[in-house]
């Protein structure tokens, strides 16, 4: 499912016909293309503010809700920044199924915040409890490498 494509084929055509998010994983500079109609959103602040309101049994069920009204209050397309947050493990959340998820109703391109390595998206040190591994096959994605 899930594929990587150069940052040398990542351009403006590739992006109008993509459907599912974007993951860059290089880093800007190496990204030719235009991201001007996308609007930059750091949702950390927002995102925590708002799950501090909830009751710890119930912080993980509603994160895929909090994201999307989040998201949905923005101008589209969007460029997704500072998400750290949400691999806190109290949420207990696959963060690229989220994304996919999300990919569906908002068109994202996303700033990787981790490491990529080997056909994986990688956040965090194994020794952290924060720590995850994604095989980027598993997914309904694009990373650009």
């Amino acid at each position: 499912m899930g594929e990587c494509i150069k940052s040398i084929d990542f351009n403006s055509y590739f992006v109008s016909k993509t459907k599912v998010p974007i993951i860059i994983c290089t880093q800007e500079q190496k990204v030719k293309i235009d991201v001007g109609k996308f609007k930059k959103y750091k949702i950390n602040m927002d995102f925590v503010t708002r799950m501090l309101s909830y009751d710890a049994g119930i912080k993980k069920l509603e994160v895929t809700n909090t994201m999307r009204q989040l998201l949905d209050l923005q101008d589209k397309p969007i460029v997704l920044l500072d998400f750290e947050a949400l691999f806190d493990p109290i949420y207990d959340v696959d963060v690229i199924k989220l994304f996919e998820d999300l990919g569906k109703s908002n068109r994202l391109i996303i700033k990787w915040c981790g490491e990529y390595k080997n056909d994986e998206l990688i956040f965090s040190k194994p020794e952290n409890d924060d720590y995850h591994k994604y095989k980027i096959k598993n997914y309904n994605i694009f990373c650009v490498v």
